[in-house]
């Protein structure tokens, strides 16, 4: 994906992403989301669904700042 090159560009960009991993997310069991199954950002590290999307939340609510 390309760096969006203006706010509008961003805000498509956030958009367009959050629906692609809310339908993706929606299909995942409740029970499966504390399963520590990904692998995480700092080396020999696992996170689950619900630290993948803490995480996402976080740069979300960096971004918009």
């Amino acid at each position: 994906m390309a760096v969006p090159a203006n706010k509008d560009e961003l805000q498509i960009a956030i958009k367009t992403n959050y629906n692609k991993l809310k339908k993706d997310l929606s299909d995942i069991p409740v029970e499966l989301t504390t399963i520590l199954n990904l692998e995480g950002h700092a080396k020999g590290t696992m996170m689950s669904i619900n630290n993948l999307l803490s995480y996402l939340t976080g740069w979300g609510e960096l971004v918009l700042k």
